[in-house]
């Protein structure tokens, strides 16, 4: 079921009397993690962070079924469900609305964490490529939680589902970036650091995928130091388009995007010597 948040607004009742009525979870203000949150039109403040914000312009009613049969009730039917679409990959124009869509997913999944981080040390990051201004993606919003160890899962399960999230299953048994991510860079580390949790959040519209890795693991570190030289070298970024365009082309009929993920990692290992003395320059 998903959970949705209304902020303010004289009309803010009737738009949550609707929404129970079509099965949604409701709850109004802005104090508590939701998978998804509203504005009423006379809200008054900062709205970035919302998803949606409701007009004068015609009947509330009519606007909460509209976002419920366009984009909530195929959300909440997948939680339910725990079903995970599978598609082949689609590389995608830049799309700008990604940028402030990263920023209401680390202010999303930061609010529902805040619990299991007392001590104020987890660190977000929105990272992949829907995070590099100009470049051509699959519309996934990749962000990254990176923690001082891995959260018991009968602890972050249950605040990741408060947001609209299930955790991964991968296409196939042996799916990369599920469970561990694979062992590269210089560093010689313990075997554990690299296991992860990877979830997904099955908003027909945005969806996101987040990877929560350990504080030590080198690959939080390289996802943020890829990206950040992709934004520095912007013929490199050109070449990366490139090579991800011609792949999605060479997959665009496979069953899942497994075959892809692991091809578009050979230009991160041709150029990870690189981005990695960059980053340590820096």
């Amino acid at each position: 079921m998903v959970t949705v948040g209304i902020v303010g607004g004289q009309d803010a009742e009737t738009a949550a009397s609707r929404l129970r009525a079509l099965g949604a979870t409701v709850v109004l203000g802005s104090g508590s993690a939701v998978a998804f949150r509203i504005a009423m039109a006379d809200t008054s403040g900062d709205t970035r962070f919302v998803d949606a914000v409701l007009t004068d312009d015609e009947p509330v009613h009519l606007q909460v079924e509209r976002l419920w049969s366009t984009r909530l009730r195929q959300w909440s039917e997948a939680l339910a469900g725990g079903g995970q679409e599978r598609r082949p990959p689609s590389v995608q124009p830049h799309d700008p609305r990604w940028e402030w869509a990263g920023r209401r997913g680390v202010d999303r999944v930061r609010s529902t964490l805040t619990a299991l981080d007392p001590a104020g040390v987890f660190r977000y990051d929105h990272i992949g490529s829907t995070s590099v201004r100009g470049l051509a993606a699959k519309p996934f919003i990749d962000l990254q939680v990176r923690v001082p160890k891995l959260p018991d899962p009968a602890d972050l399960d249950p605040a990741m589902a408060a947001i609209g999230f299930l955790p991964a299953t991968g296409s196939r048994p042996d799916s990369p970036g599920v469970r561990r991510d694979a062992p590269r860079g210089s560093e010689v580390v313990p075997d554990e650091v690299w296991a992860k949790r990877l979830f997904i959040s099955p908003d027909p519209l945005s969806p996101t995928i987040v990877h929560v890795r350990r504080l030590d693991s080198p690959w939080g570190r390289h996802t943020v130091w890829f990206r950040d030289w992709l934004k520095a070298h912007p013929a490199e970024r050109e070449r990366y388009e490139q090579v991800k365009i011609a792949l999605a082309a060479e997959h665009a009929h496979d069953a899942d995007p497994d075959d892809y993920t692991r091809a578009k990692s050979g230009f991160f290992d041709e150029v990870h010597q690189r981005f990695e003395e960059w980053a340590l320059r820096a």
